[in-house]
């Protein structure tokens, strides 16, 4: 689904994510230099489905093992496709990204999940499959 990237941190493992999720075969980046005014705007017309926000201490947080928060915004009008992406993209968090914590760095591979995914649902927060 067409996903608008908000990265404010370029490192390694901010790109690692990025491609990780790329490969899940639910978020299909239509562009990944946005701003957050921008994201939304898309997201608003209907251009995006997804806008993923990396923030700008993603990097420095994960070092010190605070788990870093990646906010998903969803397009919640379809709440089956929020559900099923928000599942890849965990097992994505915490099967594949852990992997890549190799050599050197090892010592960083965290026990628990190495972030954390806050999902917010937009246009219909309840994540509802159908009125009565």
């Amino acid at each position: 689904m067409p996903t608008v990237l908000v990265n404010g941190d370029h490192s390694q493992y901010a790109r690692t994510l990025v491609q990780g999720l790329k490969h899940t075969d639910y978020f299909k980046f239509i562009k990944t230099d946005a701003t957050e005014k921008e994201a939304d705007r898309l997201m608003a017309i209907d251009n995006a489905k997804f806008i993923i926000n990396i923030p700008t201490d993603f990097l420095s947080k994960f070092i010190r093992g605070e788990q870093p928060k990646i906010l998903i915004t969803v397009d919640a009008t379809d709440p089956m496709l929020a559900s099923n992406a928000t599942a890849a993209a965990n097992v994505f968090a915490n099967r594949v990204f852990v992997r890549d914590l190799q050599g050197t760095l090892s010592y960083l591979q965290p026990r628990a999940p190495p972030f954390k995914l806050e999902l917010h649902a937009k246009y219909n927060p309840e994540l509802i499959t159908y009125y009565h």
